[in-house]
């Protein structure tokens, strides 16, 4: 009965001191949680299906944890374990506390519950005052119930994991600001450790490439980030609380353990701790490190981002010096606080100014040879690779290349080996510039995504460059362009997994019209299993000799079930359906190899017309924008051919020459149309007059084309 007597006495004396604390909290949970959902019903209200709204809102949005709540749970909790502990930096109060009758274990956890009952509390009831309202507007179902106790689990998680770390930098520590200092190393250490290291990486590595943070969050503000952007961009129809169990698993083992940890520094923290920097000086070279580190190479980044891009990594090492000398006496001084301590720490301020050098010496000079590494064959599970531009597929979510990285896998294909060993070995001295061009200018090099997927589980990304004018390589990429693992994972619609029952149309768009044609699931099941045939045996010279006679684009339902094609009037260009392009899956080609394709194009209504005939021509105009017209002080060249001067035969020489600007993207990747040259044609169809741009192929370029340029540009 003693100690709980002095459990409530205490709470409070303790709430008395510190009521601004829970009303701070009360007032901010009713600015974020009640107001926000009053102002959404009452804006909602007027809607026929407001109650759809709401609920998505609810399960969505509002019960989740969203940035600006769990700002405030962190806030709080910081606020709380300072405001809470902070007596231990106060001798004559460590006096009065441990004079009461009570062992050291029991005053400690006094005071972490109350600031536990601080958040709780409010917490609890303004979420039930939420359900009242839901519940006054008919909005309140079970679903929403368990929704808003995962809610209140997944803060209070939050808060506890937080709260706890800080009273570990408080318990470590004695003055307020080296507390602050601290609880913030704690709380965000290793998501400064990720950013920076991808930072470095990504500045001094010419191969980095990443799918996202790869650093263990061991500190709370970390994998409270990493789990609120996972749960942002989660695939389920509303948040699933119950699918992010291991975050919470984690999040209750670093309270627990931070929480253990505070228990033993406080037993072991002795009274004359108060008033000195760090209360265990073994602990102070530690914190000073993790401080002058990262300050360091934050500076250097800081300097190399405002100066010369020429003077890049001088900047970036004057910055890191720069950074070096002012941190480490600083933090002398404020340990000891006396300017006269700033180098009385002479080993230290060696050791850190050591390690700061071999930071940049091991990044500068790829010491440990990230950029040319390539695993062996035989630690390898499979490859994941994306050819730059000769498949690009523009999906409804998400990025392609990596899309191709997460789903490919290419297990047996020696050639696939081959090329990354050889873009391993010349990556790095392209981009540097240790390698140069040959002279005859017939290097063109593009980037390669790759994945290796190791047998131990773990996977290694790389972005290397490849030469498309090295006939070798370009055997090499054929041979992986051809492997049936490839396309699997380079085309969405190739996959075995790939859903396409709620395809519900098509999109054709080719060089006089885009079309929109609605399918019904047999049509659409039947020319899904005959593109995918055709496209499962097109050959990678197909792929660069052959023109495209239309882009494909696969439209799907919409979420609620409606349809994504609407009926557009006949305007001479659009025909039949248009498209809710955000249930559109595009970027598919169609060849005139497909003849299976075309021919069910045709019977379904769709008969694709690609060739612009010379007599619908009006004009043809091309600008040359070369090297070789500016050296004459000419922006550009141009030329123009059109009926009306008798030019009808040369119109017929270019045309053949030309392919579209939406169509030539594998033509383009390898180097095959003029970058330099913009062409322009006006052509009539079907009564109207059209304006498309196109661009024209390098090697059937006429001779009499190149002779009028040079003519213009004199």
């Amino acid at each position: 009965m003693t100690s709980k007597s002095l459990f409530f006495r205490r709470m409070k004396q303790d709430l008395e001191q510190r009521i601004w604390l829970p009303v701070i909290f009360f007032i901010l949970a009713f600015l974020f949680l009640e107001l926000p959902l009053i102002s959404s019903i009452d804006s909602w209200q007027r809607l026929e299906n407001y109650a759809e709204y709401v609920n998505t809102y609810l399960m969505n949005r509002f019960f989740s944890p969203g940035y600006a709540f769990t700002v405030i749970t962190i806030g709080m909790a910081a606020v709380s374990a300072l405001s809470g502990f902070t007596y231990m930096h106060s001798a004559k109060k460590l006096d009065v506390y441990h004079s009461l009758p009570v062992r050291r274990e029991t005053l400690f956890v006094q005071q972490y519950v109350y600031g536990m009952i601080y958040y709780l509390v409010p917490m609890v009831i303004h979420v039930l005052l939420c359900l009242v309202i839901c519940m006054a507007n008919g909005l309140f179902g079970t679903a929403v119930l368990w929704q808003a106790l995962w809610h209140i689990l997944v803060q209070l998680l939050i808060y506890w994991s937080v709260y706890s770390v800080v009273i570990t930098a408080v318990c470590l520590t004695g003055t307020l600001v080296v507390s602050v200092l601290g609880s913030v190393i704690l709380m965000l250490y290793s998501l400064i450790v990720s950013l920076l290291k991808m930072s470095l990486m990504d500045r001094f590595f010419v191969t980095y490439y990443s799918l996202g943070d790869n650093i263990p969050a061991i500190t709370p503000i970390h994998l409270i980030t990493k789990m609120i952007e996972e749960m942002n961009w989660g695939d389920a129809e509303y948040l699933v609380y119950t699918d992010y169990m291991g975050y919470y698993v984690k999040l209750l083992m670093m309270a627990v353990i931070y929480t253990v940890i505070a228990l033993l520094l406080y037993k072991k923290r002795p009274s004359e701790a108060a008033g000195r920097a760090i209360a265990f000086p073994v602990m102070e070279p530690v914190v000073k490190t993790m401080v002058v580190l990262p300050a360091s190479i934050v500076s250097g980044f800081f300097f190399s981002s405002i100066f010369s891009v020429s003077a890049h990594f001088s900047w970036f090492v004057f910055g890191c010096v720069f950074g070096f000398v002012i941190c480490c006496p600083l933090m002398d001084i404020i340990f000891q606080k006396d300017m006269k301590a700033a180098f009385s720490k002479p080993l230290q301020f060696v050791f850190n100014g050591a390690c700061i050098v071999g930071i940049i010496v091991i990044f500068q000079f790829d010491l440990f040879g990230y950029d040319t590494y390539i695993p062996k064959k035989e630690k390898v599970e499979s490859y994941a690779i994306s050819l730059n531009g000769f498949s690009e597929i523009y999906l409804d979510y998400g990025n392609y290349y990596n899309y191709c990285l997460n789903n490919m896998e290419i297990t047996d294909n020696e050639s696939a080996g081959k090329l990354l060993e050889h873009a391993a070995e010349i990556t790095r001295p392209v981009r540097t510039g240790a390698l140069e061009a040959e002279e005859d200018g017939a290097d063109r090099y593009t980037s390669l995504l790759v994945k290796f997927h190791l047998k131990n589980g773990k996977c290694s990304y790389r972005n290397y460059l490849i030469n498309i004018g090295d006939t070798q390589v370009m055997q090499w990429l054929g041979d992986v362009y051809n492997d049936p693992e490839y396309k699997a994972g380079a085309y969405p619609v190739l996959a075995e997994t790939h859903e396409t029952d709620n395809y519900v149309g098509i999109l054709l768009d080719y060089t006089y019209a885009s079309e929109g044609i609605q399918l019904s699931k047999e049509e659409m099941g039947r020319f899904v299993e005959t593109y995918r045939e055709e496209l499962q045996n097109l050959t990678f010279d197909e792929v660069l000799t052959e023109y495209p006679v239309a882009n494909l684009s696969f439209a799907k339902s919409n979420s609620d079930g409606a349809d994504a094609l609407v009926q557009t009037e006949h305007n001479g260009y659009s025909k039949g359906l248009s498209f809710d392009y955000s249930s559109t899956i595009s970027g598919y080609k169609i060849y005139s190899s497909f003849t299976q394709t075309l021919a069910l194009l045709k019977e379904y209504g769709a008969d694709i017309a690609n060739e612009i005939l010379p007599e619908d021509v009006v004009s043809i105009w091309i600008a040359d924008y070369s090297q070789e017209v500016y050296r004459d002080n000419i922006d550009f060249a141009e030329v123009e051919y059109t009926q009306e001067n008798g030019q009808l035969t040369k119109i017929e020489q270019i045309l053949p020459c030309l392919i579209r600007d939406n169509l030539n993207i594998a033509f383009d990747a390898a180097d095959k149309t003029e970058q330099d040259m913009e062409v322009r044609v006006v052509y009539k169809y079907d009564g109207k007059t059209y304006e498309d741009y196109f661009c024209i192929v390098k090697d059937r370029i006429p001779q009499f084309l190149r002779e009028d340029l040079k003519g213009a540009a004199q």
